[in-house]
Parts: C-alpha cells; sequence; structure tokens
C-alpha cells in the first residue's frame, strides 16, 4: 500500500514544482520581449474585432506596470499625422471615415498611447459609427486613467450609449476638430444648380446649371434642401417654407433670402411650387473652389514627413465645369527645410490640360513642417462637379 503512494507522490510533487516555477518563468519573459509579442499578435488580430480589444487592454495593463513606458513607434506617429491631414483636407463627413482608418492603424501600433484612442473615437462618432467611438473611448480611459477630462468622456460614453440604444444617429453637425489651417470665414451662400418639376416655372433672373450656370465664387460645404413657395402676379415669391434642409443649422435663414431674389415672368402667378436646390456656401479665406475637391496623400515620399500646416485649394477649371469635365491629377513635389513646395512635377492627369496648371499655382502656397525636407511626396486631387459626375 505504501508502494502505491509513494507511486502517486512523485508525480504530484513535479506538478507543484512546475506550478511554483511556471510564474518565474512567464515573468522572466515579461518586459520587450512580451510587448514585442503581443504587438505582433495584435497586427494578426481583425481590426474593430473582440481580440483587437482584448489585447490592446493586455498590452496598456502591461505598459502601466511597467517602470517606464516604451518610445513611441514611429508607425504610430506615422498614422496619426496622416489622420490629422485627412481631417484637415478631405470634404464632408468622409475626412471622419478616412481619419479614423490612420488613427485605428496608430491605436494598434501603439495601444499604450492614449492620444490614439481618443482621436479614433472623436473620429469614429462624427463618422456616425456609435457603437466603435464607444469603445475607444473606453480604451482611452483605460490608457489614461488620471486624465483631467476623465468624468466629460465618461459621460460621452453615456450618452452615446444612449444613442445606440434608442437607434440615434449621431448628430448631423460634427463636433470641431482642431486644424492648423485657419477655419474659412463664411460670408454666404451660392446655388449650384436645382431640379424642378416640369410644370413650374423657371425663374428668368438665375440660372441652373444645366443652363450654362457659371463658377464665379468660393464654395464650400455642399449642401441640399427642398422648399416650397409660391408665385405673386408681379413674379415674386412669397409664403416660403422649407420641407427638408441637408444642413439645418446653416442654410434656413441663408435659403429664404435667396429663393426671394428668384423672379419669375410677371401675371403668372402659381401656388406651391416645388424646387430641390443644391447649394454651396460661400467663402473669403480660400481659393474660388467647388464642393467636390479633395485632396489625398497616397506617398510619403523620401525624408521626415513633414505635416501639412496650411494649403490653398485649387481653383475649379471654368471651361472644364462648363462642360461638366471631372477628374484628377497625381503630383510628386519636394519640400525644403523652410517647408516651401519645390520641384512639382505631374505624373499622371486623367483629363490632360483641365486641372494641371491651378493645381500648380495651388501647391507654390502649400507650407509644410519647418525642418523637415522631404523628397517625392505624391498628392492626388480630385475634381467633382456635384450632381453632374464624380472624379474617376
Amino acid at each position: 500500500m505504501r508502494k502505491c503512494m509513494n507511486h502517486f507522490v512523485v508525480p504530484f510533487s513535479i506538478f507543484a514544482l512546475l506550478a511554483l516555477f511556471l510564474p518565474l518563468a512567464s515573468q522572466a519573459q515579461t518586459g520587450d520581449e512580451t510587448l514585442d509579442q503581443h504587438l505582433t499578435d495584435l497586427q494578426g488580430t481583425p481590426p474593430e474585432s473582440l481580440s483587437e480589444k482584448v489585447l490592446q487592454e493586455t498590452i496598456i495593463q502591461m505598459v502601466q506596470n511597467m517602470p517606464a513606458p516604451p518610445a513611441t513607434p514611429s508607425q504610430a506617429r506615422r498614422f496619426l499625422i496622416r489622420g490629422e491631414t485627412a481631417l484637415e483636407m478631405i470634404p464632408g463627413k468622409e475626412r471622419f471615415r478616412r481619419a479614423a482608418v490612420e488613427f485605428r492603424e496608430a491605436a494598434r501600433a501603439a495601444p499604450w498611447l492614449a492620444e490614439t484612442h481618443f482621436k479614433l473615437g472623436q473620429a469614429e462618432e462624427n463618422a456616425g459609427d456609435l457603437g466603435a467611438a464607444i469603445s475607444s473611448y473606453k480604451l482611452y480611459l483605460r490608457a489614461a486613467p488620471g486624465a483631467p477630462d476623465a468624468m466629460d468622456i465618461e459621460a460621452k460614453i453615456f450618452k452615446l450609449e444612449y444613442q445606440l440604444e434608442i437607434g440615434a444617429s449621431a448628430p448631423e453637425t460634427p463636433a470641431k476638430v482642431a486644424s492648423p489651417s485657419p477655419a474659412p470665414k463664411i460670408s454666404g451662400v451660392e446655388l449650384l444648380f436645382y431640379i424642378r418639376p416640369a410644370s413650374t416655372p423657371e425663374p428668368k433672373n438665375i440660372k441652373s446649371l444645366a443652363s450654362d450656370f457659371r463658377y464665379l465664387v468660393k464654395y464650400k460645404l455642399t449642401g441640399k434642401a427642398l422648399v416650397e413657395f409660391d408665385i405673386d402676379e408681379k413674379g415674386k415669391t412669397s409664403n416660403f417654407r422649407i420641407i427638408k434642409t441637408s444642413r439645418q443649422d446653416i442654410y434656413d435663414g441663408i435659403i429664404q433670402k435667396l429663393v426671394r431674389k428668384f423672379r419669375f415672368p410677371a401675371n403668372a402667378p402659381q401656388m406651391g411650387v416645388l424646387y430641390d436646390l443644391t447649394l454651396c456656401l460661400k467663402s473669403d479665406q480660400i481659393s474660388p473652389i467647388l464642393c467636390n475637391i479633395h485632396f489625398e496623400k497616397i506617398n510619403d515620399g523620401a525624408g521626415d514627413s513633414p505635416a501639412l500646416v496650411a494649403y490653398v485649394i485649387p481653383f475649379y477649371n471654368q471651361n472644364a465645369a462648363n462642360k461638366g469635365i471631372c477628374g484628377n491629377v497625381v503630383v510628386r513635389f519636394d519640400v525644403d527645410s523652410s517647408g516651401a513646395v519645390k520641384n512639382q512635377e505631374v505624373v499622371s492627369a486623367s483629363r490632360s490640360g483641365q486641372f494641371e496648371i491651378n493645381i500648380k499655382r495651388a501647391l507654390a502656397s502649400f507650407k509644410f513642417e519647418r525642418g523637415k525636407p522631404a523628397k517625392g511626396i505624391e498628392y492626388k486631387i480630385s475634381f467633382g462637379l456635384p450632381g453632374r459626375c464624380e472624379a474617376p
């Protein structure tokens, strides 16, 4: 019987020793090697997956227990700058979706950086992806538990959770995002074109895009509005009302002033005239543009990857606008130590001869970070006409 007992005591003692030494072995593997392994594993997880969030939380906790945080990887900084550039340069809500892609990569490259999760949460919230924004804000609080705005972010999470619960969408007007370029000063609104039922009259003094409407003003932020009004005996509009609008906060007061300018033939009164308007805001601080001109950085080039701090949007070629021509141009240039653009060249143009000269003039006013020269940076500039054609 004793022999039998000894037979079982030996294996048990081995397991006991393993139980004692396994924690020591795992401790021996902690540190930079374990962090590197976790980061490698993180790159293999699908974006926005549960496994990604679990690994990010694990890395955050691990770094917080280290004597000193690791250095910020250059890849994380690169993606942060790309995201900030998307917010500066891409018009409309698309900028938040594009920025979220870049900030997400930054968060995967360095999950312990609270800044990456905060900026990702902002971009996702403004893009309307509330569930993803909640997760990012929670990771921000994990990465910065003592942040001075922790209570505010927690309140934001509660608010977004409620919005998600009742099926509400993100606010139509996104939160303001800091940009190194000055915000444009809005000076008014301009009608791009309108659509009306065939049975309704056309104003004598205002032409639509289809009627050779000319682009002679500064445009920013496209919007749409369905309006109804009456036409009196003198050809003036009255009883105006907005049925719906995409930017109620901006257009409500301005559209009425615009429609009051319509003049129709006299002695032809009509009630309940419907017009579907497409408009842009006019700005006094940027070059004359259309709604759908945007930039995309497609090559960082060689050097220090300087951030763009000031830019001018190019003119839309008047003849191309009149003919309904859209397109894009890829340009390559260098940046000197003062942040100025040098050695411009056109790499490709979808519609040769239409947009290149205006782009060259605009690029001459671009300003990048000083002291970070680079060569071979490439941008794609796309030109589109709302309601007529999209840039390829």
